[in-house]
C-alpha cells in the first residue's frame, strides 16, 4: 500500500525496519470473509480508489482546506459512483 500511495501522490518515501516488539501486528488483520458470507457485502471501491479518497482527504486536511465541505464533496462523489 505504501508503494501504491507514493505512486498515486507522486511523492513520499519509506524505509523498512524490523521491529519484533509490535506484538499486535500479527493479530490485527482485516478479514472481510464473514461480512461477505453472512451479509453478502462487497467492496464498492478498489484499493487504488480507496487510497485516493484517503490520501486526498489527508492532503486537504494538512493543507488547511475546509474539511466539512471537502468531506461532503467526497461523500457525494462516492455515492454518485454507485448509480
Amino acid at each position: 500500500m505504501i508503494r501504491k500511495s507514493i505512486e498515486i501522490t507522486g511523492r513520499g518515501e519509506y524505509t523498512i525496519q524490523s521491529n519484533t516488539s509490535l506484538h499486535e501486528a500479527a493479530l490485527l488483520k482485516l478479514d472481510t470473509a464473514k461480512a461477505k458470507t453472512i451479509l453478502g457485502w462487497k467492496p464498492m471501491l478498489n484499493l487504488e480508489e480507496n487510497l485516493r479518497f484517503t490520501l486526498d482527504w489527508y492532503d486537504a486536511h494538512y493543507t488547511n482546506q475546509q474539511m466539512p465541505a471537502f468531506t461532503d464533496a467526497q461523500i457525494d462523489l462516492f455515492f454518485s459512483r454507485l448509480v
